[in-house]
């Protein structure tokens, strides 16, 4: 049975004639009479009469008609899937992440990656918020993970992670179910050199409250560390958040409070088939549940260029 034997059947079935078909089709009313001829012959029954009124479906074509379109679309769709592969013709992706992305993410989308184009080489590039956005624009990555809006860069959404406040166990605040803003403007704050201070002082802005940090950690293990020891209190983003958290408890905020994260890209995307293999490979992943399981917010719907 071939593909062209049902496009005819089914251009016969939408169009009620042989030579509307042929002309749907693209091809001569012989090479439509012989495709259903020969259909009809491998299935050993008629599925379609034929008189001056025009075409009607048998009984048997009747059943087999929707299977035709079916197979069609499927055809199609296989079709689609192919062409909007990413073919990868560069040799090596430099990509700029944070600490809060590369602990659960990031190994990942990596894996994924390399599955898909072997023969690409992968470089790592690790900063905060702040420099990576500045690797982006002066070149030094091809790609970086940032949080949006960047309204200076070219930027493709991916997904939402919610913001918690990391306690020592032991805490006051540990067994709340939530905490407020102004709650926290009582503690000495802890935060990583990670981008999420600006997020907290517009937060605390806002609840007319003062942000006391008292230390910035780069490290985000001696971050936890110093809090399980009663220092201080942290925020940080859930995806940066161990799946172990010895000695300590996290909560939410009160109303909630969300950072967007995106794929910013140097230049033009389409110049460089790496770059958009990257960017539809993550943003593939971000779709999916298994991912996204940490994130308050679940997947961003791709929604193509998002900043400019």
């Amino acid at each position: 049975m071939k593909l062209s034997q049902l496009a005819a059947f089914v251009a016969i079935a939408d169009t009620g004639s042989f030579t509307k078909a042929a002309e749907k089709l693209g091809v001569t009313q012989s090479a439509v009479s012989h495709a259903m001829a020969s259909l009809e012959a491998e299935l050993r029954v008629g599925i379609m009469t034929r008189d001056r009124g025009g075409v009607d479906l048998t009984r048997a074509g009747q059943r087999i008609i929707d299977h035709a379109r079916s197979a069609l679309r499927n055809v199609e769709q296989i079709r689609l899937d192919a062409q909007s592969t990413p073919r990868v013709t560069d040799h090596r992706i430099v990509i700029g992440t944070s600490q809060s992305f590369s602990l659960q993410l990031l190994p990942r989308l990596i894996s994924e990656f390399r599955s898909r184009f072997q023969n690409l080489e992968i470089v790592l590039r690790e900063g905060n918020d702040t420099s990576i956005a500045e690797m982006v624009q002066e070149r030094m990555v091809d790609v970086g993970i940032v949080t949006l809006p960047k309204t200076h860069l070219r930027t493709y959404p991916l997904l939402q992670d919610e913001m918690r406040v990391v306690l020592p166990e032991r805490h006051r605040w540990a067994p709340s179910s939530s905490l407020t803003v102004r709650r926290l403007a009582e503690e000495e704050i802890l935060l990583p050199a990670d981008g999420v201070e600006p997020t907290l002082r517009e937060l605390f802005q806002a609840a007319g409250s003062r942000l006391r940090v008292t230390h910035r950690i780069q490290d985000l293990q001696v971050l936890l560390s110093m809090v399980a020891a009663g220092i201080g209190v942290t925020v940080l983003p859930s995806l940066a958040l161990p799946a172990v958290l010895p000695d300590l408890r996290t909560v939410p905020f009160e109303p909630a409070v969300r950072r967007q994260l995106g794929i910013a890209v140097r230049g033009t995307p389409e110049q460089s088939s790496a770059v958009m293999a990257f960017v539809t490979t993550a943003q593939a992943l971000a779709g999916g549940s298994d991912w996204c399981a940490r994130t308050a917010g679940g997947a961003v719907v791709p929604d193509g260029v998002a900043a400019r």
